[in-house]
């Protein structure tokens, strides 16, 4: 026989497992870039057909789009998983086309809602750890000693020249780029008085890879590209096949000059 105590923790549980118990408000089908759609229950207020979402489920690390909201509907008797998150479509600002870039100095676009918005992932901001005391002159990023191997500058050259540098967001002297090379990969920097002072990107290659120094060669383009515009170092900048891509998703007031 259960003594008083034991009773009352499992009550205590099972009334909180009932407070914690999830009310639909909406059943909601999404789309996924490659996959069928999906039906999933959802709690959250004034979700609407266009809206970038994340899910529970096998599709947790993807972003899709909703189709379908239904605010009549009756839950089916197996199990269903959730909406978690309504993406923030927010990319409001002043954009400049440069060439092939679209360059901002006051945008909202940032990392995470370009990796959800273009490469339709969840963002997982993988924290990158310690100093690797770099002193890169962006000037001379070509003959960087770190890169000691030809074949890891020529395959850098590529990703380069393919513009596969998809993203970079410089602000206060931190940054961040994603860089494509038969897959995405996230780079972490600093910069300062004309130099890098630090690089990671987070790739499984070892030694300097073949994402930074593709980077290295777009920043020092990018750069030379902003200098007789702008004294600010703060910017943002995206392919333009990308930022056309994101368009199709995003909201907020956008204005695209020469």
């Amino acid at each position: 026989m259960l003594n008083r105590e034991i009773l009352n923790e499992l009550l205590d549980k099972y009334d909180e497992k009932v407070d914690k118990k999830r009310i639909p408000t909406s059943l909601v089908k999404v789309n996924f870039t490659g996959e069928r759609a999906f039906s999933y229950l959802c709690d959250i207020e004034n979700i609407k057909q266009g809206d970038v979402v994340t899910v529970e489920g096998k599709l947790e690390d993807a972003t899709g789009v909703v189709e379908k909201v239904l605010t009549a509907f009756r839950v089916p008797k197996f199990e269903m998983r959730w909406i978690e998150s309504v993406v923030d479509r927010d990319v409001s600002g002043k954009y400049i086309r440069f060439e092939n870039d679209i360059i901002s100095f006051n945008s909202a676009l940032t990392v995470d809602k370009f990796v959800a918005l273009y490469m339709r992932k969840k963002y997982e901001n993988n924290t990158a750890y310690g100093e690797n005391n770099v002193e890169i002159d962006v000037c001379d990023a070509q003959n960087c000693e770190l890169f000691d191997r030809e074949i890891i500058k020529e395959r850098g050259r590529e990703i380069y020249k393919d513009d596969g540098v998809e993203f970079i967001s410089l602000q206060n002297g931190a940054g961040k780029a994603i860089v494509n090379g038969n897959d995405w990969y996230e780079l972490d920097f600093r910069y300062e008085n004309g130099k890098i002072t630090y690089l990671v990107c987070e790739c499984p290659y070892f030694d300097a890879c073949k994402h930074e120094y593709a980077f290295l060669l777009k920043f020092k383009e990018i750069l030379e590209k902003i200098k007789e515009r702008t004294n600010t170092e703060n910017f943002v900048v995206i392919n333009s096949d990308c930022f056309n891509y994101i368009m199709r998703f995003a909201k907020g007031e956008v204005s695209i000059g020469l």
